[in-house]
């Protein structure tokens, strides 16, 4: 039986195919949507308002317009902090500020527009027009934020220690490898980094445990979904979402080390009962993170433009002595 060279070539080409197909859909998108309603004073919406939505960090702005029924929806959106701008012909304009959209949650907003003179502008805050709960969908999640990873005390500097806090979750021995979120197996989880399946595929029993090693400065913030998860974030009932730092309009960067010595422990009472000293442990974790802008020229026909992105990375190491032994985990972002 001969089999030609064309035959071997589609072969090759339909497995390469299934290949690129299944990388892109087990990469989940780490964005949410913005969506809302504008209307007028007497209740009635108002098709083909202009609403703009600007992100605080990057100054980069995002347009769309109202359908008929007076809705909006902005896709694709990165966590972050915005300001919404809305206006229409023979309306003030109305700015909401503070709009503090979370990783996987999206974030509704109800928009009333005054009668007035375009020129005119009413400031808000997001928390007066937001809606309260999640209209969108019936996902159950629960968002750590930036503040609680760098202030809560984390022994290990592991962001995903917070995850424990939770509702649903329940971190037995108080680690994250014997933690279950609503009581199922650890490879009914999914955690993702910026879209990226971090599971570790090889034991896949843990629930909060992945490949790659979180670490607080590699991590802005991210979102747990305990039920209902929605078909586009890829296999698990449960859902975690983490997101790394932003970069600004402004460099900006941090150095740190942090230091444990069990010269400040005291030892337990077993261990002093039965003469025993106390453990060996020595810990330094250090590294640095940088962000800030840059600029790449892109090409079009027979003009060059300048395109500005913005970009925030980290490294961080960790050193243990225990004992005799000398542990190094090293983790880059």
């Amino acid at each position: 039986m001969k089999i030609s060279f064309n035959f071997v070539l589609r072969l090759l080409q339909v497995a390469v195919l299934i290949c690129g197909v299944t990388g892109f859909a087990l990469a989940q998108s780490p964005s949410s949507e913005v969506n809302g309603t504008v209307k007028d004073p007497t209740g009635a919406v108002i098709p083909g308002a202009t609403i703009h939505l600007i992100d605080v960090a990057t100054n980069t702005e995002t347009t769309t317009t109202s359908s008929n029924e007076g809705s909006f929806v902005f896709a694709n959106v990165r966590a972050g902090l915005y300001r919404i701008v809305a206006e229409h012909t023979g309306f003030s304009k109305k700015e909401i500020q503070d709009v503090k959209v979370d990783v996987g949650v999206p974030f509704t907003v109800n928009i009333d527009l005054a009668a007035g003179a375009v020129q005119e502008t009413v400031t808000v805050s997001a928390s007066d027009v937001a809606a309260p709960i999640n209209i969108t969908n019936a996902e159950l999640s629960a968002t750590v934020q930036t503040q609680q990873i760098n202030d809560l005390p984390l022994n290990g500097r592991n962001p995903l220690d917070l995850a424990g806090l939770q509702p649903g979750v329940a971190a037995g021995g108080g680690t994250n490898r014997d933690a279950t979120i609503n009581g199922l197996r650890g490879t009914f989880s999914n955690l993702t980094w910026d879209g990226i399946n971090i599971n570790d595929n090889f034991i896949r029993t843990d629930s909060l445990f992945g490949a790659a090693a979180p670490s607080v400065p590699g991590v802005a913030e991210f979102t747990l979904v305990t039920q209902n998860a929605g078909p586009g974030d890829g296999l698990g009932v449960a859902q975690v979402k983490l997101v790394t730092p932003r970069g600004g309009t402004d460099f900006h960067g941090s150095l740190w080390e942090y230091h444990r010595n069990d010269a400040f422990d005291a030892n337990s009472f077993f261990n002093n009962a039965n003469g025993l000293p106390k453990p060996k442990l020595i810990r330094n974790q250090f590294g640095f993170g940088v962000g800030g802008p840059f600029v790449c020229r892109v090409s079009a026909r027979v003009d060059q433009r300048r395109s500005v992105a913005t970009s925030c990375s980290s490294t961080a190491t960790t050193r243990e002595h225990e004992s005799a032994r000398t542990k190094r985990l090293s983790v880059l972002r």
